[in-house]
């Protein structure tokens, strides 16, 4: 089963904004203490979460962003089919302009409202909801016998499949086969990967024929050479002899050439012409330089440190650098990342990033001006989050964000009203849309940190699991269902 996002995007009634804030938080308690059943029975659902987007221009949005397994209808109406799910989520979305007072209408309204994303990824790509906790109860079961064990048989430890036979027998009742991966899954990697040895060989071979057919022209001009100089035949003699095979020659040079241009017409000029138009922004660009000063900063400190952990949650919202250039140019960038996730990054990893759980970028249009909000569930802390982005992925990152600008509010100075709005102030500067950026980390950091909108309300369907856990899980139950060798058994012990 397929895992999909829902991301809506509802216009507030800026009359009711506190009332919404006060409303979301009171739910954002009720998860926390596992008191939420519109979320809580849905099977399907493996994240879900508010978020109010402030914009200088627009009215405030509500998003309602949620990860889940199967078909989009199918969990809209799964979530808004039950009594507490349409009263919870009648009532929040009753602060919104356009809502139906008819909760029956609450699913249509939901799917109306959804803006999808341009780019998404998953780092358990196949494990739907129900058989990850399926797997954290099994992994519970196969510790317990394995610690019932003992520790010796006859003076000698019990033998790698002496225990897998144990627990193997121990747990037989829990109904769970070995899991077929995903096809892309399984395969993807492998194919990009022969594809691009495909790729090479075709290179190689075709520089094979055209260094082949510039020594047959070198041998023929000599030969040519030779027989007008030392043979003393004429010129019209020389070219019958000769005529097949330098037309077949010069044919395989013409061909040569001919490749040579169609490459470089159709892939280098454009990205010649790209790069240059490209370089003229970037050295003009504002550059953000400046401290984490949002208006938002204790609201997002007291979720973070306030509480202990494993996953967390971060919304960012940026605006799209003017002109069509920047906005086409990350359609493309997060047109790849999505390919490349779906063919590639789907063992675990967003590039070399192994904490996030599920991730999604949307294009969203305000008031005629491009944003782009980022949506993630990842585990470990915020800092070590964004290390792994500086450290791991820096030129995907500085891909994505040197197309956009923060803009911010700050925190009031004492005793001072609401502040006025800064920026746009521009991603620390790029070189060649992937160099530098994110590179030069604390000015990365501070923009990040601006950009930042509080998680209003969050729920986790396996709020102690990390992308590690759930696939060490996933692994484990594979060894302990399939026919295994020493090798696979031992590390099969490594992993309880």
């Amino acid at each position: 089963m397929k895992e999909r996002t829902l991301t809506v995007l509802a216009d507030i009634d800026e009359s009711r904004l506190d009332d919404l804030k006060a409303r979301l938080a009171d739910i954002d308690r009720r998860l926390a203490a596992n008191d939420f059943p519109a979320f809580a029975e849905v099977e399907t659902l493996h994240f879900a979460s508010f978020v109010i987007l402030e914009f200088p221009k627009a009215p405030p949005g509500l998003v309602f962003e949620a990860n889940f397994d199967g078909d989009t209808e199918a969990f809209v109406k799964a979530v808004t089919g039950s009594a507490a799910g349409r009263a919870a989520l009648g009532d929040v979305f009753s602060h919104c302009r356009d809502c139906p007072e008819d909760t029956d209408r609450l699913g249509a309204y939901l799917l109306e409202k959804n803006i999808g994303a341009n780019c998404y990824y998953t780092g358990c790509s196949g494990r739907t909801a129900r058989q990850i906790r399926q797997e954290i109860a099994l992994r519970t079961d196969v510790q317990r016998a394995v610690d019932a064990l003992p520790l010796r048989t006859g003076g000698a430890d019990p033998s790698p499949a002496a225990i897998h036979a144990a627990v193997r027998k121990s747990v037989g009742g829990a109904g769970l086969d070995p899991w077929r991966r995903p096809f892309l899954a399984a395969r993807g990697q492998e194919i990009v990967h022969g594809l691009w040895r495909a790729a090479k060989w075709l290179l190689r071979i075709y520089a094979i024929v055209v260094i082949a057919a510039l020594v047959i022209l070198a041998l023929l001009a000599l030969a040519y050479g030779w027989m007008f100089v030392f043979d003393g035949q004429s010129l019209a003699d020389i070219g019958r002899r000769l005529h097949d095979t330098w037309r077949l020659a010069l044919c395989l040079i013409l061909w040569g050439i001919a490749i040579a241009l169609f490459v470089v017409v159709v892939l280098v000029l454009p990205i010649a012409v790209f790069l240059v138009r490209l370089r003229r922004r970037e050295r003009t660009d504002s550059e953000f330089r400046g401290a984490w000063d949002s208006i938002h900063r204790d609201e997002v400190v007291a979720r973070e440190f306030g509480r202990e952990n494993i996953q967390n949650h971060f919304c960012s919202l940026t605006k799209v650098k003017p002109g069509r250039f920047r906005l086409r140019t990350l359609q493309l960038v997060l047109w790849l990342i999505n390919l490349a996730g779906r063919l590639y990054w789907n063992r675990g990893k967003l590039g070399k990033i192994p904490t996030i759980h599920f991730a999604r970028w949307v294009i969203i249009d305000r008031a005629g001006t491009p944003w782009l909000l980022f949506l993630t569930n990842y585990g470990d802390n915020w800092d070590s989050y964004l290390n792994d982005f500086i450290d791991r992925a820096s030129n995907g990152v500085t891909a994505v964000w040197s197309n956009t600008d923060v803009v911010w509010r700050p925190a009031p100075a004492a005793g001072g009203g609401t502040p006025d709005w800064q920026g746009p102030m521009g991603f620390p500067r790029s070189k060649f849309l992937i160099l530098e950026g994110s590179r030069n980390e604390q000015p990365f950091k501070n923009y990040a940190r601006n950009s930042q909108s509080p998680t209003r309300a969050w729920y986790q369907a396996y709020p102690a699991m990390t992308v590690r856990n759930v696939n060490d899980n996933t692994a484990q139950r594979e060894a302990l269902f399939t026919p295994a060798d020493r090798a696979n058994l031992h590390e099969w012990l490594r992993r309880i």
